[in-house]
């Protein structure tokens, strides 16, 4: 098969983007962090404990889904830059849904495993009672799920539901792969062409149900918005890398600072509206920055970018441990340390509970990378 994982002319390894993947792991991280805080107190035994300091880390994850969006224009960008220059057919294809399937299901499956024998230990059953609809059922359910298949449910591991997104990707980029390199970037632009097509006719949906609102989402504008990038990258069409690398870091920073839509048009299409562009920009900047004149990029912050992918796929478990086993553990404090309470008048409780999730949900996903999804990807040849 031919080889994709070896662009021509250009770092195999982009230091840039593996920054970049390790932010966005890093702000869904502290987006869910305020949002369980968030559903903590408003639980109605809780509305006693409802002060305003819950909100204290807030501003600061309140966007942080958003890493998503990142992690979706990320994805077109690598899948242009892995690609550009091969000829096109099946040999190319193949070996570039080979590379995608090894780098995302072996890492997945685990995880759905991991967390199907927790349900069936706590809950008697493979997953959540709600979660296999009478539409479904069990057993197709977690088909859909290990196969990532949209459906009316979030499979097992709910953050797997961007999955869906990226193997949809995956899947007809293959099918661009075909196409002669001229012709393919066009194809991008038709792909755009029928998604609009299809959401301006009603199509798209906050979540992705089936294969026609899959097909009408306008997440997937962001995919093809960062395959954009990386033909202006793989044809080394630098222009003013530090100014796009500027323009990036403070047009994301007003997004994130400011963009504050939680209705239904969030998922639909204010994100796709709001993020796309400062995070495109920002990818543009630093890789053609990168490439023309190397950037130094901290070691841990590309540890974190391997990272990852484990720790996106494992921060919510980890989370969901803590808020089930740190109150019990500071119920047995000296009554002194109490004010550590999430409940707790005042910010440390808030702080507490955002330091522990932080650093348990990283080391974790460390782990799982060290131990599980690295040797995975080394015995399967990456």
């Amino acid at each position: 098969m031919t080889d994709i994982t070896a662009p021509l002319n250009r770092p195999l390894r982009l230091g840039s983007i593996q920054a970049l993947r390790g932010f966005a792991a890093l702000a869904v991280l502290l987006f869910h962090i305020v949002e369980l805080q968030r559903l903590y107190f408003s639980a109605p035994a809780m509305a006693e404990y409802a002060v305003a300091e819950k909100y204290l880390i807030y501003p600061l994850g309140a966007q942080g889904y958003a890493g998503v969006d990142m992690f979706f224009v990320i994805s077109g960008f690598i899948m242009v830059y892995i690609t550009a220059g091969l000829a096109p057919g099946l040999s190319t294809a193949k070996s570039f849904l080979w590379a995608r399937a090894k780098r995302i299901y072996p890492l997945w499956w685990a995880l759905c495993a991991v967390l199907t024998a927790y349900y069936m230990l706590t809950l008697g059953g493979p997953v959540k009672p709600n979660a296999a609809t009478a539409e479904n059922g069990t057993l197709a359910f977690m088909a859909k799920s290990l196969l990532l298949i949209p459906q009316l449910s979030e499979p097992i591991i709910g953050q797997g539901w961007t999955l869906v997104h990226e193997v949809y990707f995956y899947i007809v980029f293959a099918g661009l792969l075909f196409l002669p390199e001229r012709i393919r970037y066009w194809a991008l632009i038709g792909w755009a062409v029928i998604v609009g097509i299809l959401a301006y006719g009603g199509q798209a949906r906050p979540t992705a149900t089936g294969y026609l609102s899959l097909s009408a989402s306008l997440l997937t504008l962001e995919f093809i918005a960062g395959a954009g990038i990386g033909w202006l990258i793989t044809r080394r069409k630098f222009i003013t890398p530090p100014v796009f690398v500027g323009l990036g870091l403070i047009t994301s920073a007003l997004a994130f600072g400011l963009y504050g839509d939680k209705s239904e048009a969030l998922r639909v299409y204010g994100r796709v509206m709001v993020f796309t562009l400062p995070f495109c920009a920002l990818i543009y900047g630093l890789t053609a920055r990168e490439i023309t004149k190397g950037l130094r990029v901290p070691k841990w912050m590309i540890w974190l970018g391997d990272c990852s992918f484990s720790l996106y796929l494992s921060h919510l478990f980890v989370l969901g441990v803590i808020m089930r086993v740190l109150p019990k553990i500071i119920e047995r404090l000296p009554d002194g340390l109490h004010f550590l309470k999430l409940e707790s008048a005042g910010a440390m409780g808030n702080l507490f509970f955002a330091l522990i999730g932080l650093t348990a949900a990283i080391i974790c996903g460390g782990l799982i990378y060290t131990l599980i999804e690295r040797p995975i990807m080394r015995r399967l040849g990456k």
